[in-house]
């Protein structure tokens, strides 16, 4: 005899529902890997964007002693 499942939810990288256990979260490998991808890139590029902001300030502060 073969179970029934029922969708639980949305596959978060591409939207697809999702069958099988409650926690479950992509639909397969390849849209958990692209997900994670995705978030670390993002990642980086938030904090090579604040480190480079935080750099700018310090070199253009008025308490610097390099003059431009």
């Amino acid at each position: 005899m073969r179970e029934l499942r029922l969708v639980i939810g949305s596959c978060l990288q591409c939207g697809k529902g999702l069958k099988g256990r409650s926690d479950k979260k992509y639909c397969n490998y390849k849209c958990r890997s692209a997900f994670n991808n995705k978030k670390y890139k993002e990642q980086k590029k938030s904090e090579i964007f604040v480190l480079s902001g935080s750099d700018s300030e310090f070199l253009l502060s008025p308490h610097s002693s390099i003059e431009i």
